[in-house]
């Protein structure tokens, strides 16, 4: 699976990962946060044409703001995470994206499904309401930068970033 991330700043990298240390007073040990947006995930892809095409898509884009506005249980996957806004900027990001190969897209990622998250914890046959709750009380709503597309594969320990686009 080839994975199209939007990397957020570090600034706001540092906001998600203080808010996910309230899952470690319920068990949770949360990885390493890499701070990102999932736009597209393609299954079965020639990740050399595809990298291609989307960074010929990407070419001149902008970097971008979010504004992260809710901590929100995603029940279906197991995990609690930061939701930010869908606005102009990203969906537009997110529409050339995955109209590039729309029939090689997973489920999450394909319209109308698709919601843009940053993934805090995944808690797998745990009762997410009370650290839910933790992580929405240590939130305030804030604005991040998307300052590149990145694009990771899965490998045996998680993902790995194989190639990037920074926006102008």
């Amino acid at each position: 699976m080839l994975c199209v991330i939007a990397k957020i700043d570090a600034e706001s990298r540092q906001k998600l990962n203080t808010i996910r240390r309230c899952a470690e007073q319920y068990g949770a040990a949360p990885k390493n946060l890499h701070g990102h947006i999932t736009l597209a995930s393609y299954l079965d892809a020639d990740d050399h044409i595809l990298i291609s095409e989307c960074k010929a898509v990407l070419k001149g884009r902008q970097s971008f703001c979010v504004r992260y506005d809710k901590i929100e249980i995603f029940s279906a996957t197991s995990m609690i995470a930061a939701t930010p806004c869908k606005n102009e900027m990203l969906c537009s990001v997110h529409d050339s994206l995955v109209s590039i190969s729309p029939d090689l897209l997973d489920k999450w990622t394909r319209n109308p499904v698709w919601q843009p998250h940053t993934t805090l914890v995944y808690m797998p046959d745990c009762d997410l309401r009370p650290v839910a709750q933790a992580m929405q009380a240590a939130f305030s709503p804030f604005t991040a930068r998307i300052e590149a597309i990145e694009f990771s594969k899965e490998v045996d320990a998680g993902y790995e970033i194989i190639d990037a686009v920074q926006l102008e």
